[in-house]
């Protein structure tokens, strides 16, 4: 889905500029656990870049956007690669972030310069759906009136129900919820406990644990 969001906004940059040099920037986490699905999302990326239009002259810059000291998305490199994007004038789409929490960070300041922002991952209901996250959102991170973000797989409110709908075909009636407080597991995990209740499953734990602690952090019932 990512290569397909990539070809076509190739094509519409080839419709406007013809022998131009554009660059466009990946900002994911490429050190530490998530390395081998984002290695992935960067071959995407390269095949869509190999099949751009005639005439149109490319760069791409693959980011990091992790530190080895957290093993995942760091909010200081993810502010900076979102800086340094914005300060190059041949930057015209951003490719990231992978987590919903670093989109969250720097999906205004994208939005107010302009930048296409393609994400192949988040899934957090606030960044697109009013209603569905925050006060203030998605209307928060779209500061020029302008939509500039586009996600290519399904929200978390999508995704939840079904997840619910699947677990009640396969008999469940009860269910321990686990999460790892991030914006994308919590949100992922509160769709599903409330979808649950709805397939009649009896959520009887619901747990938001810190992977780097390696322990639980709250339980809810």
């Amino acid at each position: 889905m990512l290569r397909s969001a990539c070809l076509l906004l190739l094509a519409a940059l080839s419709l406007h500029a013809a022998e131009t040099a554009v660059t466009i920037v990946s900002s994911l986490p490429r050190t530490g656990s998530a390395a081998v699905q984002t290695g992935s999302i960067v071959n995407g990326i390269r095949m869509a870049l190999a099949e751009a239009p005639p005439g149109l002259r490319f760069t791409y810059h693959d980011w990091d956007d992790a530190s080895p000291e957290r093993g995942a998305w760091d909010p200081a490199l993810e502010q900076a690669n979102a800086a340094r994007a914005i300060a190059d004038p041949a930057v015209v789409a951003y490719i990231g972030a992978y987590n919903s929490g670093a989109t969250k960070l720097v999906m205004d300041r994208l939005n107010t310069a302009g930048l296409a922002q393609i994400s192949p991952t988040n899934t957090y209901t606030g960044l697109t759906k009013p209603g569905k996250g925050e006060q203030g959102e998605p209307e928060k991170y779209r500061p020029s009136g302008r939509v500039t973000f586009f996600r290519v797989v399904p929200a978390d409110d999508i995704q939840g129900a079904v997840a619910a709908r699947w677990a009640a075909g396969l008999g469940a009636v009860r269910a321990f919820v686990l999460h790892d407080r991030e914006i994308y597991g919590k949100g992922l995990a509160d769709t599903f406990k409330e979808q649950a209740a709805r397939q009649r499953i009896e959520v009887v734990g619901y747990e938001g644990l810190d992977p780097r602690a390696g322990n639980s952090a709250t339980t809810a019932r």
